[in-house]
């Protein structure tokens, strides 16, 4: 069975294409390529709890989704995700008091694996100004404490005030530290 893809997700080109032997074991394999995605759009299709209080970031991002596997069993494929163009800014409308605009974006692919028990971070390294942090770790879905992340590197601590209007912060800080814990409540350790 061979597929095809052309759509339009909120204004922003989707394409892909895959291949599968059906009633076989044989593993088949698809990949979907997405332009530049905003995360208002991403809003829009996430699960309806999320979309009770608006993200406090807006931005887009966009690459492709590789996955495999056995045609009648999807939840066993497994798959990678590449995040060719990141782009993270705060919500202008809580951040317009700021002085300065500050936001993140990729420095390289962001690169990705996953199965039906989790999501892997391979390689992440987001910049901005004064600002340049690597990120690698798991997000194991259900799970309880889903979370177990590595960040390392230096943040413009000014990025704290543009996401969080109540936060008041100068200067760079070194971060060494691993994000651990519940999905609505992840903790903080290191330096």
């Amino acid at each position: 069975l061979l597929l095809g893809l052309n759509a339009d997700l909120g204004g922003t080109a989707v394409e892909g294409n895959g291949q599968w032997r059906l009633g076989s074991r044989e593993a088949g394999s698809a990949r979907i390529n997405f332009a530049p995605l905003s995360f208002a759009t991403l809003q829009q299709i996430w699960p309806a709890a999320e979309k009770a209080k608006p993200w406090p970031f807006s931005g887009l991002v966009a690459g492709n989704l590789v996955f495999r596997g056995t045609g009648l069993a999807p939840g066993k494929w497994d798959g990678s995700i590449s995040v060719t163009r990141l782009e993270i800014n705060p919500n202008w409308e809580q951040a317009a008091t700021a002085p300065v605009r500050l936001a993140l974006r990729n420095a390289g692919p962001v690169t990705m694996e996953f199965d039906h028990r989790s999501l892997r971070i391979r390689t992440a390294r987001l910049i901005g100004q004064e600002t340049n942090v690597e990120a690698e770790g798991t997000f194991t879905f259900a799970s309880e404490s889903p979370w177990d992340l590595r960040l390392k590197g230096a943040v413009n601590l000014e990025l704290a005030r543009e996401f969080a209007r109540e936060v008041n912060a100068t200067g760079i800080a070194r971060l060494d530290a691993n994000v651990r814990g519940a999905l609505a409540d992840p903790q903080l350790f290191g330096r």
